[in-house]
């Protein structure tokens, strides 16, 4: 069975699509972005997710490498 690391939350209502990011290793630092409910607010909460998701992703990775080495 995969275990899943990074999970993302959205709220979309007429005005807003509000996004907040969680790493499973980072739940203290979760990035959150508030968007327009139109074309352009989907494109940035897309340029957002992406850029937000790759940091956690790989801060992630070097977090846990280190508490696996931490570990033995």
């Amino acid at each position: 069975m995969q275990k899943y690391v990074l999970f993302i939350g959205i709220d979309i209502s007429k005005q807003w699509i509000d996004v907040c990011l969680c790493h499973d290793s980072q739940k203290k630092d979760m990035p959150h972005g508030r968007f327009d409910n139109d074309d352009k607010g989907f494109h940035r909460m897309l340029r957002f997710v992406s850029g937000h998701a790759e940091k956690l992703r790989l801060d992630g990775g070097r977090r846990q490498q280190a508490e696996r080495r931490a570990a033995r």
